[in-house]
């Protein structure tokens, strides 16, 4: 998956990479694990990198870092930006050239989804006044527009579904903050710094969404996760492809390992295995269209052996103009053919259904 190149060859960058560099390689089962029986459960972070990233500030970084450690797994955080910054750090981490010079306009913030209590939007500001227009990428104030924008988002999408209760909250989290140490007639929900200590922040961050409830079902968890990412939904031909439903009205969705590495593995040659019907091929189309929808400048190819598989996966990703699923043997087929070099065989012209059989 490379962006376009002006050269004759219709797929210069996938044939032509440089391929010295080990890939990184993924393993995951069908079944999700939260790691070795015995071993802490840490809140699920969206990519998983979130505390590490130098592209975010630093207070992101420790409240992120913090769900992690003092949040059990069921929790899921996922990293969102203002405007097109998904795209723009998307594009930063497969070309830091491609960005130039232009300093990002957009902000960072943080959704979560406590199963036991709800949905909080969390912003973290910069820690004091004098630093906050520096810190900021964007005008002061508008990213609590942004982020009361985007709870209102949410709220809406779960009234339209089977969970209509479920609390959506604006909260604003300051690690180094004391309660004392709040403006008076502080407004607004808030995380200060007693919140932080082990044992104390889930509770807190459930008190601040409105209480702890019965915790949602599988079913429920899956309906919430899609309003927060609907591009996770498996919808369409993917329903039959790929895991036949027992019930039409269940939703349903990558599980949170498949989201996480369909859309934040970050760039550079990424290698994953799997025991059949792991969902290999369902990480594989959704990535394609993750990249379609951010970068619709790129022209992305998915490859595979089999041409029964190459249909299917062109029937689920047909739809996306700048992705295109095909055969190894097709696609040396056309790069001879843009060459200008003969595809003879025993004297006649070969064909693309020639490349198949042979």
């Amino acid at each position: 998956m490379h962006p376009p190149n002006p050269q004759v060859n219709p797929y210069p960058r996938a044939l032509l990479a440089r391929t010295t560099a080990p890939p990184s390689i993924y393993y995951f089962s069908p079944v999700s694990t939260s790691g070795p029986p015995g071993q802490r459960r840490m809140a699920y972070l969206q990519p998983e990198n979130i505390p590490s990233r130098n592209d975010l500030p630093d207070r992101l970084q420790q409240v992120a870092r913090a769900f992690r450690d003092l949040v059990a797994d069921e929790v899921t955080v996922w990293l969102e930006r203002t405007g097109d910054g998904e795209g723009d750090a998307l594009r930063r981490e497969f070309h830091a050239a491609d960005s130039g010079a232009t300093r990002s306009t957009t902000e960072p913030y943080l959704v979560v989804l406590d199963p036991e209590s709800g949905i909080a939007v969390v912003e973290t500001p910069a820690p004091s006044r004098r630093r906050r227009s520096a810190a900021r990428r964007i005008a002061p104030g508008t990213l609590q527009v942004e982020i009361s924008r985007r709870a209102r988002e949410l709220r809406k999408g779960l009234d339209a579904g089977p969970i209509r209760d479920l609390p959506v909250v604006h909260v604003e989290a300051l690690p180094e903050v004391t309660r004392a140490e709040l403006p008076a007639g502080t407004a607004g929900r808030v995380l200060s710094r007693e919140d932080f200590a082990p044992g104390a922040l889930r509770p807190a961050l459930q008190s601040l969404i409105g209480g702890r409830s019965l915790p949602l079902n599988a079913a429920q968890e899956t309906e919430a996760r899609v309003t927060v990412k609907p591009s996770i939904r498996i919808g369409g031909e993917q329903r039959l492809m790929f895991r036949p439903p027992d019930d039409e009205e269940t939703v349903r969705a990558l599980d949170r390992r498949q989201e996480r590495l369909a859309e934040h593995l970050g760039g550079g040659y990424r290698l994953i295995r799997g025991v059949a019907g792991s969902g290999k091929t369902l990480v594989l189309t959704h990535r394609a269209k993750h990249f379609a929808t951010l970068l619709p400048q790129w022209r992305i190819l998915l490859l595979c052996y089999n041409r029964a598989l190459a249909n299917a996966l062109d029937n689920e990703v047909g739809a996306v103009p700048n992705v295109e699923a095909m055969t190894v043997d097709t696609l040396a087929s056309r790069l001879l053919t843009a060459a200008g070099l003969p595809r003879d065989h025993d004297g006649r012209r070969a064909t693309d259904d020639d490349y198949e059989r042979w």
